[in-house]
């Protein structure tokens, strides 16, 4: 009889008594089976009152419970069963079940443990350790678990699979996929196992392959969901993007309820169309509006947005944000950098420091090989152990990256001679992009006779006027969106580079392809402010005031250049008028200001610009961010400003986005951030006639503004504590002679000075080139 049958004649004999907990909880039991999830709770939870439940009730109900998200309410149902049967194996596991939802891993490992020796012969603890080892991304202790599991159950197809997954978590491709074929022989008709394989084929290089075994699935299945969707997630790692929007779309229109493909499509599409992919988001989060992770990338996703109102988008980023904090502080799981990227962006602090101890994030983010979130912990350090423990967190996160990606993996083509050194260039940001701003004299004025210069891009968006420029500019200019990394990095090495500099990674670069080595000498510059941690990159370009004096806090070696680390190219420094009087003079009162990156603002950083206030009678803070039209961001700024004595309405917002240069004629003086500095604001500011005042630190990204001042003719505003950073700032507030001169002369004494020399520094560049290659 169908369940709904059985349920139907159950109701109609209406013989239940509704004292008796188990016809309560069998009731129950039908109703969760028809899909009657609602009433299965309320019957669950009548039968819970009534008595005690059968132990097969309390395992059906507690799973029911956190399958719908209520991890506190099923903690308490086991908990006291648990401890009127301390010893009782089925309990006991199930509790570990618990933890491992409530993301306790340490808890939920001990449960298991304890259920493995209740019960010697039980594959389920082994199984579930496996995946607390899976979630922590341990690979090698997931991989032993696994391994016992199927020597307990050598026919059972998923725990092969799951063991292919262990390895190929820790980068053994080749054995997983042998493993994951293993698990699809014993049972063909697995869609996890067949995504799987194709995952680690796609991963290894080997998308054609990959594509052709779903391909002839497809052919026997065509109205099979999953495989569309295996087969969307193989194109969009091969880069073909609509072609996997396709095909992801495809799968959801056989099963429109799949939160792991309405998420896949978030990811193919946020790349050409962010407010698309949004619209996927929401979807997976009507399916179910408390899943973490689909929370956390749609956080990301909204940080990211720049559509219709960016406010907008920051605002709703905070909420869900907000909401992330409070699963985290409730469970104890290990929190996202996007959610962390969004609470600094709106300066809850608070939020930010409950969020645990930074360095159980750090080892969190090292597990999932995330090396991207540490850009965002560079404001944080405070003292020289968490300098150093950064640049050990990056040493790890390359290490973990050079395991999987052999340079052998690539091949070479026999060096030819040639005249000419061959000089590689790779950034998606090789556009209208500050590091354009940077690099354009480099591919304008190089010697032709003696250097040729190939760039290579992997934006994903049409070519804008600076591209196109640019591409007339160079030798060569390849245009490589969406090209696997290993692909990428073969291409490298089939151009026969003679040295490749790397300007840093944003969410389009495949920056692990320099993992593999694909030219003889490679070379950091521009884009990140810190060392990669990749081995294989062996310089990163500094000059005499940037790099730092303790070398323990670089990995590569210095590519060091005499004078300056960059230059202002005219793309992005061109004649934006500069207003004759200065602010204080047209308002009557000094105006301190930044446009840094709010996530380099710091309680210290904003009690220091506050004593700075207090110092200079009426003056005012103005903020030039597109979060200025945030509520949230204006509310923590005047709490922040406020505890320190600050008033609110000396606090002024000025909210743009890429039209900001203008505002600067609203600034008398701008207050560096720190410990993580400007570095192309520095520039804007002094281009525009703005002086700064910069406080140095022992580390790389420290000391961006002190190269950048010193290499204009205005050391003498950097600050070496912060006492001084504090009494250069009020020195120069009382000082309208000076600022009315550095607002009429500066940009035209940048160019008596290394930072305004365009050319001197490509010179010095190339020279440097060819000195490193010998």
């Amino acid at each position: 009889m169908a369940v709904r049958q059985q349920l139907e004649a159950r109701l109609a004999a209406g013989n239940i008594d509704p004292t008796s907990p188990p016809q309560l909880a069998d009731l129950a039991r039908l109703y969760r089976l028809a899909g009657d999830t609602p009433q299965a709770l309320a019957h669950y939870a009548q039968a819970q009152a009534a008595g005690t439940l059968p132990q097969l009730a309390v395992v059906d109900y507690t799973m029911l419970l956190l399958d719908n998200g209520k991890i506190d309410d099923a903690f308490a149902l086991v908990t006291p069963y648990l401890a009127a049967k301390p010893r009782e194996y089925t309990l006991v596991n199930l509790m570990g079940v618990v933890h491992r939802r409530a993301k306790r891993f340490d808890a939920a490992l001990e449960q298991f443990r304890q259920a493995r020796k209740l019960d010697p012969k039980a594959v389920a603890p082994w199984v579930n350790m496996g995946n607390i080892y899976g979630d922590i991304h341990d690979g090698a202790n997931a991989e032993e678990m696994y391994f016992k599991a199927t020597r307990m159950e050598p026919k059972n197809a998923e725990h092969v699979r799951l063991l292919g997954r262990s390895q190929q978590m820790q980068g053994q491709y080749a054995k997983a996929i042998a493993t994951f074929r293993r698990s699809l022989m014993m049972n063909a008709n697995q869609p996890k196992a067949i995504k799987d394989l194709a995952f680690v084929l796609a991963q290894d290089g080997r998308h054609a392959e990959a594509l052709h075994m779903i391909e002839q699935r497809l052919k026997a299945n065509p109205d099979d969901a999953g495989l569309w969707a295996a087969k969307g997630d193989t194109l969009r790692r091969a880069g073909r993007g609509p072609e996997a929007a396709e095909s992801l779309q495809q799968s959801l229109r056989i099963n429109p309820n799949d939160i792991d493909v309405w998420i896949g499509l978030a990811r193919t599409l946020a790349p050409v169309d962010r407010e698309k992919a949004n619209t996927c988001y929401r979807r997976a989060l009507e399916l179910d509006p408390r899943s973490q992770r689909t929370l956390e990338e749609f956080c990301g996703s909204l940080n990211r947005s720049r559509y219709g109102s960016e406010a907008e988008h920051i605002a709703e980023a905070y909420r869900v944000a907000c909401i992330l904090a409070e699963q985290y502080r409730a469970s104890g799981s290990p929190v996202s950098s996007d959610a962390k990227s969004v609470l600094t962006r709106c300066l809850d602090f608070d939020r930010v420091a409950g969020l645990g101890d930074k360095r159980n994030m750090w080892k969190h983010w090292l597990r999932k090989g995330e090396g991207a979130p540490f850009h965002l912990e560079l404001a944080g350090v405070k003292t020289m152990e968490d300098r150093l423990d950064l640049v050990e967190c990056h040493r790890t996160w390359g290490q973990r990256v050079e395991s999987t990606r052999s340079p052998a993996a690539i091949t070479h083509a026999p060096a030819v001679g040639r005249s000419k050194i061959r000089v590689g260039i790779f950034s998606n940001d090789l556009r209208e992009h500050p590091v354009t701003y940077f690099a354009q004299p480099l591919l304008e004025q190089y010697d032709r006779s003696r250097f040729e210069v190939y760039c290579y891009s992997g934006f994903a968006g049409a070519p804008d006027r600076v591209r196109q420029h640019l591409e007339g500019q160079v030798d060569v200019f390849r245009s490589v969106p969406g090209v696997p990394e290993m692909k990428l990095a073969q291409t490298f090495a089939d151009d026969q580079l003679d040295i490749l500099f790397e300007l840093g990674a944003t969410t389009m670069d495949k920056f692990e392809s320099m993992a593999f080595r694909p030219a003889p000498v490679s070379v950091s510059w521009l884009g990140y402010p810190h060392s990669s941690g990749l081995s294989t990159i062996d310089y990163v370009l500094v000059d005499p005031y940037l790099k730092p004096e303790d070398p323990r806090l670089l990995i590569e070696k210095p590519f060091e250049l005499a004078d300056t680390w960059v230059t202002l190219g005219s793309i992005g420094f061109f004649n934006v008028p500069i207003l004759d009087e200065i602010p204080e003079t047209r308002r009557g009162f000094i105006t301190f200001g930044t446009m840094n990156n709010p996530y380099k603002y710091t309680p210290e950083g904003i009690a220091t610009w506050a004593a700075i206030m207090n110092r200079v009678p009426n003056s005012r803070f103005l903020f030039v961010r597109p979060e200025g039209d945030v509520e949230a961001f204006r509310v923590n700024a005047e709490k922040a400003f406020g505890a320190h004595g600050i008033a609110p309405d000396r606090l002024l917002y000025t909210a743009v986005r890429g039209r900001h240069l203008p505002h600067y004629n609203d600034i008398d003086i701008a207050l560096d951030t720190f410990p993580h500095v400007g570095g192309t604001t520095t520039c804007e500011t002094l281009w525009m006639g703005v002086p700064v005042i910069t406080l140095v630190g022992p580390a790389f990204f420290e000391r961006l503004s002190y190269s950048n001042l010193s290499n204009c003719g205005l050391g003498d505003l950097c600050a070496f504590s912060l006492a001084e950073y504090v009494d250069k700032a009020v020195e120069l507030a009382g000082d309208r002679a000076r600022r009315q001169h550095l607002r009429t002369n500066l940009r035209a004494d940048i160019a008596k000075h290394p930072l305004g020399q365009p050319k001197q520094f490509t010179d010095a560049f190339y020279a440097k080139i060819k000195d490193v290659l010998g």
